[in-house]
């Protein structure tokens, strides 16, 4: 009888210890003692180790062993690095003086700058992580890579859980933001990625375009900050914005030239491979050591040593020694949308190229090879896209056959390019044009090609990445599963998928998704009419896929609520106000309805008493605001699902028998029957 897989060792160590940094979290989301249930799970394994002694498997109880060894690091390092992270060095209560060096320079979605600073000094006392800095004026300019930064803010210490998962910048190891109107003095300070960076972000700029250098500068050091919204929207919309993150298809473009070239001038293959592995964690530094370039380079490092030594190179392998090491570093970058989507489609490729390769056999090779690429990396990035963006592009799965060809070779040229002109920048003025020119053109097609209409929206909890990776395993060669049992389990995964993601969205039902913004909450309303977003009072940091998907804006809020709409980048048909808020002459270009009680999409909207009531499908719900915290929860029961915005900034969500802090555990999805409410999430309790 044939074995359902091959184990491979480090794939299984790489998988313990994904288990065991997610276990660390889960204990920490659903505030449970991670130390006892460490107990039962090492009786369950020291069985295991009994089991294998007793029937002389010695081989598997020293991997047993080993796999123990490696979950219970995982929890015990991911907790310790957790504990650390919820507890601030110093009591923070108000303005300090902050010095430090700057670790990178960005900007937000609103083009304001920001800095992330490293060796951070809170006065005279040095803390541990890192502290973001947000200007709210066009102030640090100055400020690079390796400069040394002195200003007077007021620190806060960012909280773990964010948006119901590991926040962002605890994947980046930033513990502390502030915010700057300015006033920053800096010091130069040098950094040799930071100026490498800074030269070729100066060079492309000098000598291009200021879009056609933004977009250059996102191929090739994955800094897409300068890019223009409509420009990230085409390309988004396309699904091929992936080519601004420096990935394996940059640094396998970079380590293919670079061993062709060693091989023509016969170079000794260890001198030749520590070269290799130098050149791509180098240029790893100078984008900034991101997941996606690191996961790339330690892949490239493991094909190169096996090379040297005439080993099989398995790719398997590859991608879990990566892993591994990655979140051996850094075990919360498993909560990183790089790290997932970079992982994702290696998997995918690994998983599933044959098997699509193979059904496409009608093809000619290069064009089957090619889409069997492309459309498993995609199948693999799918739920990450679905749950992390709340949406995928079709257009991807046909434009991506064209387009990675074509960046390789315009990532090539411009690489090449680029380096020339660092060493000869007198040449740059006559060699830059002409190597941005063809990606002048790329960009100037997908701009007006109308692929960004081509985005397919969905809203699904973390969930739908157990059924995803099943669906994936499952169609893979790499099982031995027979063909009625693979065919049966399609069937039913498929269904599964369809029902609980699909059907709810766009069936003859209400969907409805409450989250929480930066300074408040907002709900997304959609039936078959269209899609309805209702935000509170000063509401930002909405996802631009949310504000660009909605049909109508409703705001909720007092009088200072008027500038929502302008912060909200959307193209809405109506925006709605209550009658009773200054009814200004002019509000952009926006159809803006001043009105306490109207209908939109078919669903009934009433302002009164400080509250906006919507009724859905014989469903009642209610969007609050208030100063003071216990001033509404008597009025809870009126309803059935209640929108409660804290003047503290916490947005909380009451049903008829639960409350939920949404800052805190993420977006709730509901499916509205008539007279029924069915939630579909799991979040911990307030």
């Amino acid at each position: 009888m044939k074995k359902l897989f091959n184990i491979r060792l480090p794939l299984l160590y790489a998988f313990v210890l994904v288990l065991g940094i997610a276990f660390a979290v889960t204990a920490k989301y659903f505030q449970f003692n991670t130390v006892w249930l460490l107990l039962p799970i090492a009786i369950i394994l020291l069985a295991c180790v009994v089991a294998g002694v007793k029937f002389k498997r010695y081989g598997a109880c020293i991997a047993l062993l080993f796999c123990a060894l490696v979950f219970i690091l995982g929890v015990l390092y991911t907790s310790a690095i957790i504990f650390k992270y919820c507890n601030s060095d110093v009591y923070i209560n108000d303005a300090v003086r902050i010095y430090g060096a700057v670790r990178e320079v960005g900007l937000t979605s609103n083009h304001t700058r920001y800095i992330v600073i490293d060796n951070v000094c809170f006065g005279e006392t040095p803390v541990s992580g890192s502290l973001i800095v947000y200007f709210l004026e066009d102030a640090g300019d100055y400020c690079r890579r390796g400069y040394t930064v002195s200003l007077y803010a007021q620190p806060q210490l960012i909280p773990f859980i964010s948006d119901g998962g590991v926040s962002y910048y605890a994947t980046k190891g930033i513990k502390y933001s502030c915010v700057s109107a300015g006033g920053v003095e800096a010091r130069y300070g040098f950094s040799l990625f930071g100026e490498l960076a800074y030269k070729i972000e100066k060079l492309l700029f000098e000598n291009s375009d200021s879009e056609t250098a933004s977009v250059a500068l996102a191929l090739l050091t994955g800094n897409a900050d300068m890019i223009s919204s409509e420009t990230i929207s085409a390309f988004r919309g396309g699904g091929v914005a992936h080519v601004f993150a420096v990935s394996g298809l940059h640094i396998g473009v970079l380590y293919g030239a670079v061993t062709a070239i060693f091989k023509k001038f016969s170079i000794n293959r260890y001198v030749s491979a520590v070269v290799r592995i130098f050149i791509i964690f180098f240029y790893s530094g100078v984008c900034g050591f991101t997941s996606s370039s690191e996961r790339a380079c330690i892949m490239c490092s493991v094909m190169c040593v096996a090379s040297c030594f005439q080993r099989r190179y398995d790719s398997l392998n590859g991608v879990s020694v990566a892993a591994f090491v990655l979140l051996l570093i850094n075990p919360l970058l498993l909560f990183e949308t790089g790290f997932i989507l970079s992982f994702g489609a290696v998997l995918g490729i690994f998983y599933l190229y044959k098997r699509i390769y193979e059904l496409l056999g009608f093809m000619p090779h290069k064009l089957r090879s090619s889409l069997a690429s492309s459309w498993s990396a995609q199948i693999g990035t799918m739920p990450a896209l679905i749950v992390i963006f709340g949406n995928i592009s079709w257009a991807g799965l046909f434009l991506n056959v064209i387009f990675i060809p074509v960046i390789s070779a315009l990532y090539t040229l411009l690489f090449a390019a680029t380096v020339i002109c660092l060493i000869l920048p007198f040449c740059s003025f006559m060699i830059l044009p002409i190597a941005t020119a063809p990606l002048q053109l790329l960009i100037s097609f997908v701009s007006v090609s109308g692929v960004e209409n081509a985005v397919f929206r969905l809203n699904c909890g973390g969930w739908i990445y157990v059924p995803f990776v099943a669906l994936t395993l499952i169609l893979s060669d790499k099982f031995n599963i027979r063909h009625r049992i693979r065919i049966v389990l399609f069937g039913f995964l498929s269904a599964l998928i369809l029902c609980f993601a699909v059907v709810p969205r766009y069936g003859n039902g209400t969907y409805v998704t409450f989250a929480a913004g930066t300074k408040g909450g907002y709900a997304v309303i959609s039936n078959t009419q269209g899609t309805i977003l209702v935000v509170t009072q000063n509401a930002s940091g909405i996802p631009e896929y949310v504000t660009q998907s909605a049909d109508a804006l409703v705001v909720f809020g007092d009088d200072d609520s008027l500038d929502t709409m302008i912060n909200l980048k959307g193209d809405f048909n109506r925006v709605y106000y209550s009658g009773s808020m200054p009814q200004l002459p002019s509000l952009g270009d926006y159809n803006v309805i001043f009105k306490d009680d109207f209908i939109e999409c078919g669903i009934q909207f009433l302002y009164k008493n400080n509250t906006l009531y919507v009724e859905a499908n014989g469903v009642n719900l209610q969007f609050a605001y208030s100063d003071k915290g216990d001033e509404y929860a008597s009025n809870i029961k009126s309803c059935d699902i209640c929108l409660y915005k804290y003047a503290s900034d916490d947005v909380i969500l009451f049903t008829q028998d639960n409350s939920y802090n949404l800052s805190r555990c993420g977006k709730l999805n509901f499916n509205l029957g008539y007279k029924q409410i069915q939630p579909c999430f799991i979040a911990p309790k307030e």
